[in-house]
């Protein structure tokens, strides 16, 4: 198992876009529901249910493939972005955001390993947000999540003198896989491309010692831990299996339960 240390965090603010820029799409993503959104972003990557990596009408990263490629091309894309100084860090960074759009049943390994490489002092992308649906039915939403730190700089840079804050923890696991079926009918098997579905899945969701299965119910732990704690830091650890449906579920939890500041560990290749 992998540790992945970014720290992200979310703007307080989270507004609707009724538009997207155009932008050459990979074919039949399926995106998640969520009830927040933000403004249009600039660099646009995609992950389709195969877990292909896919941005400006390419693919950049094929499962299995050497990470390598992906972070070259990111350090190239972020060379001529704007810039504005990082208050946490004291320089200067890329100042556009980068959307991840991934099929809601694309591996969540697949995002944290582009958000893995955007860290890299050679791209030093830090403004992230997750594509979604919308759950009002108003189009495309987004989840804001801000690069604020570990961009692999010498340690002396955004050192804190602060002593480490209490956050709180879930933990995300694959029970039960499932059988993956066809995204239109459930009924038909998945024919091994395009957007897909899970039949028979079972997950657990820990946070401290309650194990919970029960998706609904996460609001309303997730409401009460916050409550006990001075700050709004939360640690989601989707362990292998897990996909990024199920991780922008429990975001958009956590975000009606008052979280702002989000950190991913645990499983990623």
């Amino acid at each position: 198992m992998n540790k992945l240390p970014l720290t992200l965090l979310a703007p307080v603010t989270l507004l609707v876009t009724a538009s997207l820029p155009a932008v050459q799409w990979a074919p039949d993503l399926v995106l998640p529901l969520t009830s927040h959104a933000e403004r249009e972003p600039g660099l646009m990557i995609e992950v389709d249910s195969e877990g292909r990596v896919h941005s400006d009408g390419d693919v950049r990263l094929r499962p299995g493939e050497d990470q390598k490629r992906l972070a070259r091309w990111l350090a190239k894309k972020a060379g001529p972005m704007r810039t504005a100084p990082n208050a946490a860090l004291g320089i200067k960074l890329p100042d556009e955001r980068v959307l991840l759009r991934a099929d809601a049943s694309a591996p969540f390994h697949v995002v944290q390993t582009i958000m893995q490489n955007c860290a890299m002092p050679e791209a030093g992308l830090w403004r992230i947000e997750l594509a979604t649906r919308l759950t009002n039915g108003r189009g495309l939403g987004f989840i804001p999540v801000h690069l604020a730190t570990d961009l692999g700089l010498p340690a002396e840079v955004g050192e804190s003198a602060e002593e480490p804050t209490e956050t709180a923890l879930i933990r995300i696991d694959v029970l039960e896989v499932g059988e993956r079926r066809s995204f239109v009918d459930p009924d038909e098997p998945w024919p091994g491309s395009g957007p897909s579905q899970y039949v028979g899945r079972t997950l657990q969701y820990r946070i401290g010692p309650a194990m919970d299965r029960d998706i609904s119910s996460i609001a309303k732990r997730l409401g009460a831990i916050r409550k006990g704690l001075e700050t709004q830091e939360l640690t989601v650890d989707a362990r292998a299996g897990v996909t990024y449906g199920e991780v922008v579920q429990v975001l958009d939890r956590a975000l009606d339960s008052g979280f702002k500041e989000f950190h991913f560990s645990g499983y990623f290749d």
